[in-house]
C-alpha cells in the first residue's frame, strides 16, 4: 500500500476546514498534516509541515489564496495546490495563474473535490521518484 496523500487544509472558517478534515482523513488514502486560518499562515506552514498538497480557500483575510499559492508554489515547487472558493470564475483564473493545478468550487459535488485532491497528490508523488 502506497502512502497517504499528505494534505493541508487552508480555509478562514473553522467549521469548514474540520468538516473537510473529517471527511478527507475518511478516505482511507488522505492525512491530514496540518489546518491554516488564512493564506500566510499556509504559506508559514507549507515548508514545516510539506504536505503534499494544499487544499486552499481564494477568500481569506490577511493574504488572499492566490497570493499563498505564490509563495508556496516558489519556495516548494514539489507541492500542489488545489483552489477552493464559492466564486469559480473570480478565482479560478487568479488560482491558476499563481501556480494551483486545479480548482474546485464549494458548490461542487464532493466527488469532484476528493477526484482533484488524488490527482494533485498522485501527481506529486509520481514526479518525486
Amino acid at each position: 500500500m502506497s502512502r497517504p496523500i499528505r494534505v493541508l487544509i487552508a480555509d478562514d472558517h473553522p467549521m469548514v476546514r474540520s468538516a473537510l478534515a473529517s471527511f478527507l482523513e475518511g478516505l482511507g488514502d488522505v492525512e491530514i498534516v496540518g489546518q491554516a486560518e488564512d493564506g500566510d499562515e499556509a504559506a508559514e506552514l507549507v515548508p514545516k509541515l510539506q504536505p503534499d498538497v494544499v487544499l486552499m480557500d481564494y477568500s481569506m483575510p490577511r493574504m488572499n489564496g492566490a497570493e499563498a499559492t505564490r509563495r508556496i508554489v516558489a519556495s516548494c515547487p514539489n507541492v500542489r495546490v488545489v483552489g477552493l472558493s464559492f466564486h469559480a470564475a473570480e478565482f479560478g483564473e487568479q488560482m491558476c495563474q499563481a501556480g494551483a493545478v486545479a480548482c474546485v468550487t464549494k458548490s461542487s459535488d464532493l466527488d469532484e473535490l476528493v477526484a482533484a485532491v488524488r490527482i494533485a497528490g498522485t501527481w506529486q508523488a509520481r514526479h518525486l521518484r
